[in-house]
């Protein structure tokens, strides 16, 4: 299930088609705002996700994430693909 451990925030894609759902579990999942589903589950940190935000730019593909693990991830998520880290 979608933060199965519950959503710690919430972010929406400027063109407002897709969501990333962050969770206390330490996943982002994106889901398909008219559909109602999901679309790919984002997993790097290993903490719980505190913070997301998509790039402003109509039709993101890259989103921002970070963890009480002290680490930030910028995503290239369509197709989801192995982030890049820093530490915060």
């Amino acid at each position: 299930p979608i933060g199965g451990d519950g959503a710690s925030t919430v972010a929406v894609r400027p063109d407002r088609k897709v969501a990333a759902v962050a969770g206390w579990d330490r996943s982002v999942w994106l889901v398909d705002v008219r559909r109602r589903r999901a679309l790919a589950c984002l997993q790097y940190h290993s903490a719980a996700v505190t913070d997301v935000a998509f790039a402003p730019c109509g039709g993101s593909g890259f989103l921002a994430t970070s963890s009480q693990d002290g680490t930030i991830a910028l995503w290239d998520v369509f197709p989801p693909r192995i982030p890049r880290v820093g530490r915060s």
